[in-house]
């Protein structure tokens, strides 16, 4: 049977000598093609014809635009086919090949440049004369594009250095690479392909440090979480030598270093315990072996490890015990006298009041003289003596508690403590309830304190302004309450400013002296975090408390009350409301004040109201010029009263309410206007002409008076509209379409999968948008089912190629939940650029805003219409939370948390007072549990990566799947610039996440 590569080799003879160089005619190359991928040839015209020269070939071609053709079969082939090729003058005559498996760089073979073709084909052919009988075809078309670039290199170094640098890139030596083109840059500076390839080069060098970073510290902290703690440490550090002074390594390694320490510790407890467990096993056996005295020796032994130790005391006692008992036992029968002993025992124990010895040798002299009245006599006593000594132990224990209530009340007593000098009495009558000292006392404390209260009070009768006597008291009033309620603070500033009132004031001073003592004693006590928001809410509640009993005082004119009510609402809150009512009460006293002087200086009822209408009509003059017509028209109504023949206020009300009523129609007008044209603006961005162009007329039909913003953005969309529906729009459109097609060719050509993937991506996302001209020289659908297929087939290589060098690095542990750290892919992010920020794309040309910024981990991504919608839906829903952190003048504010189904969307504002745009970058959710773990919860979708110019805000939707939270734990959002210069951290409590769940 004829070998397939002896056949191959006789089609060869018969057309390599009549090939046509000058022609560049293309004969006996072979082209791979493998079952379900495409495999393609690009040439350097219009292909004109293609055939096969056997019929029902099992293969299928089809054109790739004019100059490119594509090959693909769905079955085994055995044999070779020869494919028939014509392009303009020139004939071709190809072996198509059938290879189960291809590489990437076998599927695309490119013959566009005429000269490196026609090297190439006398390589091709000098080969075949020179060694015909080892000819491999399959070797010299799996290496047809590398041999392009390196005689595309030639003999000159520049190209030389780049085929060195664009192999090192291929084999992801990224380092290497960025040297060998910085050293061509030195010999051709403005080289756009090597600047192109550097900046490439850069951006894998820093992904790669970002992917290495991220592998890192999940190696580190499965080593954390294992308690593999060197191992652990030597991550973290390894993580500290790419980002010099990341926070979480460090506080990593802190936290490990006190686990260790602890385990020191617990260790060292341990091995005291061990310790302490094998001596008092040996001296049980010791005791099981009658060896009393090793026993002994055994059980004071432990005791010098665990003094006091209960254990190891009654077993030494036991040991004494067990000696006596058989000392008792074996001169029982040799000396009656022994008796005496036990009862000496017995005795000299009893006086020590070692009772359980005592009892012990008691006992034993009984067990020689079982009956003997005077033993148990003893027995009995100690037992008596037992209970007598327990009895006087806890009346001692009281009487030396009682004792230091008693000094305790008296030194506070004489310090004038009175509230805390009647405690401590109080607590010595719930030990004595009959004494009659501390009862004596806490009349006398009663006494003192109502003296206090009368001399207060008979301080306050001495004032003489009525209005400061009124202040006073409410000033103790709301202190007392505050130190009732133990907001001391408050209090203690309260009984100042009472001071500041009546310098003498006993009262106010004993209650800061009582304050200062409370605040000593709870000064080390730190509140939690939860408990500052806890704090922060009750602050929030009682600023709303107190405004609306301040309101209420004000509307009923009080206001002393209403002024001290509006100071305190601020020291909960500052807010601008209490501040403008101080004012308006100053107003007020002033009005009050000028209308007492009136009183008193006037010297007919007509100068008193001519003078109060003119404090009104003044007050109201004043409040009318700054625009607060609501007190403007109190006061003009209050004037008309005094002086209804007065044309001015009557006049000024009627404007008033015509003022008031245009601003409701303007507000309602307004607000309809802004969210016809925030739509039709939004609609615009995302190419959604109809409704921009519905929203716009709509708008302008509100408010005519922007006719000339709303008409030129008719007429810009009529324009776009128009341009889309012309034919030089959609030719344009399919050149715009074509370039992005050809430009993954060309980066697969160069084998840059990454830059392959953008480019057919964009190509994609340009014709599922744009129209294609009538007799288009282009098959669309092949072309988008071509791209398709590359961008699967990039995919798989990359996995392929990740997972392998995974598995050998790592073959014990496989991690993976970043969809961009697995497919090692850049994504497209399939969102409209904004035309009013071309300054800012040209500024950041090298960063790619059709991509998610570098480091942005996901879950699973999902670019679906509706979580788009959903977004969009969140976005316009008024704000329900304020939660809001701040740095670098940057502000960063959770305004919604929102359940969908299976997802969770959170809504931020993001405010940018710098001087300077910010590129919003990668974002992340965090949950930090309660045993110190950190639980990523990374995004399904996020709705926008907006550029935020200085001075404006723009929000952001992050999408992640529902997730529990107990309440004692803390979320936590970080979100990066792209150029990761500056960072943004919220703390979102978990409580406040699950009272937005439910």
């Amino acid at each position: 049977m004829i070998s397939k590569n002896f056949f191959i080799f006789l089609f060869y003879l018969l057309f390599i000598f009549s090939q046509n160089l000058f022609a560049q005619n293309i004969n006996g190359f072979e082209i791979l093609v493998s079952k379900d991928k495409i495999s393609s040839i690009t040439f350097h015209s219009e292909v004109t014809n293609f055939y096969f020269d056997k019929k029902n070939s099992p293969y299928k071609v089809s054109a790739l635009g004019k100059e490119a053709i594509m090959i693909q079969t769905s079955q085994d082939v055995t044999e070779p086919y020869i494919l028939h090729i014509l392009e303009g003058d020139r004939k071709h005559e190809l072996v198509i090949t059938y290879k189960k498996d291809i590489d990437l760089s076998q599927q695309d073979n490119d013959f566009s440049d005429l000269k490196l073709l026609s090297k190439l084909i006398k390589d091709f052919n000098s080969k075949q004369i020179a060694n015909p009988s080892q000819n491999n075809v399959s070797k010299s078309s799996e290496n047809s594009n590398s041999s392009v670039k390196q005689n595309n290199a030639g003999n000159d170094n520049f190209y030389f250095l780049i085929s060195q640098a664009d192999k090192a890139k291929k084999n992801e030596q990224f380092d290497e690479a960025k040297i060998k083109y910085e050293q061509a840059l030195q010999i051709n500076p403005n080289n756009n392909y090597t600047q192109t390839q550097l900046q490439e080069v850069n951006k894998l060098i820093q992904s790669r440090k970002e992917a290495d970073y991220t592998d890192i510290i999940t190696k580190a902290n499965i080593a954390f979480y294992l308690d593999k703690f060197d191992e652990a440490v030597k991550y973290y550090n390894q993580a500290l030598s790419l980002k010099p002074g990341d926070i979480y390594s460090n506080s990593q390694i802190q936290l490990i270093q006190k686990k260790i320490a602890a385990t020191k510790i617990e260790q060292e407890k341990q091995k005291q315990d061990n310790l302490y467990n094998s001596y008092i096993s040996a001296g049980d056996r010791a005791v099981n072996n009658n060896s009393y005295d090793a026993a002994k020796m055994a059980y004071s032994e432990a005791l010098k490890i665990k003094p006091n130790d209960a254990l190891a005391s009654t077993k030494l006692n036991s040991i004494n015990q067990k000696i006596i008992s058989d000392s008792i036992e074996r001169e029982r029968e040799k000396n009656v006298a022994l008796y005496t002993s036990f009862i000496n025992a017995g005795n000299k124990a009893l006086e020590e009041k070692s009772y359980d010895a005592a009892k012990s040798a008691y006992n034993e002299a009984l067990k020689i003289k079982p009956n003997d009245a005077f033993v148990k006599a003893k027995i009995n006593s100690i037992d008596q003596k037992i209970v007598t000594d327990n009895i006087v132990t806890e009346r001692e224990k009281n009487e030396a508690l009682y004792n230091n209530y008693i000094n305790s009340g008296d030194k506070a007593f004489s310090e004038k403590l009175y509230d805390a000098a009647k405690s401590n009495y109080n607590e010595a009558l719930n030990i004595k309830p009959e004494d009659v000292y501390a009862k004596k006392q806490v009349k006398k404390t009663d006494s003192a304190l109502a003296e206090l209260a009368a001399q207060a009070e008979k301080e306050l009768t001495l004032q003489k302004n009525k209005d400061k006597e009124n202040e006073y008291k409410s000033i103790i009033s709301l202190a007392d309450e505050d130190y009732k309620n133990g907001m001391y603070t408050q209090a203690k500033d309260e009984y100042n400013t009472a001071l500041q009132i009546n310098k003498n004031d006993l009262y106010s001073k004993n209650k800061i002296i009582q304050i200062n003592k409370i605040l000593a004693d709870t000064q080390a006590k730190q509140i939690s975090e939860n408990e500052k928001i806890k704090q922060n809410s009750l602050n929030t509640l009682q600023y709303s408390e107190i405004i609306t009993k301040a309101d209420e005082a004000f509307e009923n004119k009080d206001y002393s009350a209403s002024k001290l009510l509006y100071a305190k609402a601020l020291k909960y809150k500052d807010e601008q409301y209490p501040k403008v009512r101080l004012a308006q009460i100053e107003e007020a006293f002033a009005e009050i004040s000028a209308t007492s002087e009136s009183r008193k200086d006037s010297v007919s009822k007509e100068i008193e109201t001519t003078k109060k209408y003119n404090v009104l009509i003044a007050k109201a003059r004043t409040a009318y010029n700054i625009k607060n017509y609501s007190v403007a028209k109190e006061a003009f109504v209050e004037a008309s009263e005094l002086k209804p023949n007065e044309a001015e206020p009557k006049m000024k009300l009627n404007e008033i309410d015509k003022i008031i009523s245009d601003s409701l129609n303007v507000k309602i007008l307004a607000d309809q206007y802004d969210s016809l044209t925030a739509t039709a603006d939004n609609a615009l961005a995302t190419q959604e002409y109809t409704i921009a162009l519905e929203n716009y007329k709509e708008a302008r039909k509100i408010n005519p008076d922007q006719s000339y913003y709303l008409e030129k953005q008719i007429n810009y969309i009529e324009v776009l509209v128009a341009k889309r529906d012309s034919v030089a729009y959609k030719e344009k459109k399919e050149k715009e379409m074509m370039s992005a097609y050809n430009s993954g060719i060309e980066a697969l050509k160069y084998l840059r999968y990454d830059d392959a993937v953008l480019y057919f991506n964009q190509f994609i996302g340009l014709a599922d948008s744009t129209i294609v001209v009538n007799n288009s020289a282009y098959n669309i659908d092949n072309l988008v089912n071509f791209a398709k297929t590359k961008i699967s087939d990039i995919k798989a290589y990359i996995i392929r190629t990740k997972l392998a060098s995974e598995k050998k690095d790592t073959p014990h542990l496989k991690i993976n939940n970043n969809i961009n750290s697995l497919s090692g892919v850049t994504l497209y992010y399939p969102n409209p650029k904004d035309p009013s920020l071309n300054e800012i794309y040209v500024k950041y040309i090298s960063v790619d805003f059709n991509s998610p910024p570098a480091g942005q981990l996901w879950d699973t991504i999902d670019f679906s219409v509706e979580n788009k919608l959903i977004s969009r839906e969140i976005m316009a829903e008024p704000a329900a939370l304020n939660l809001t952190e701040g740095s670098n003048n940057l502000k960063l504010i959770c305004e919604n948390i929102s359940f969908r189904e299976t997802k969770v969307y959170f809504k931020f504002l993001i405010q940018n007072n710098d001087s300077i745009e910010f590129l919003t970058g990668s974002m992340l959710l965090s949950n930090y549990t309660k045993d110190g773990k950190i639980v990523n919860l990374l995004p399904v979708y996020i709705a926008d990566f907006p550029i935020i110019l200085s001075g404006k805000e723009k929000l952001v939707v992050y999408v992640t799947k529902i997730f529990s939270i107990s309440n004692e734990e803390n979320l936590t959002f970080e979100i990066n610039d792209r150029l990761n210069k500056r960072k943004l951290l919220l703390n979102i409590p978990a409580a406040i996440y699950n009272q937005q769940k439910q």
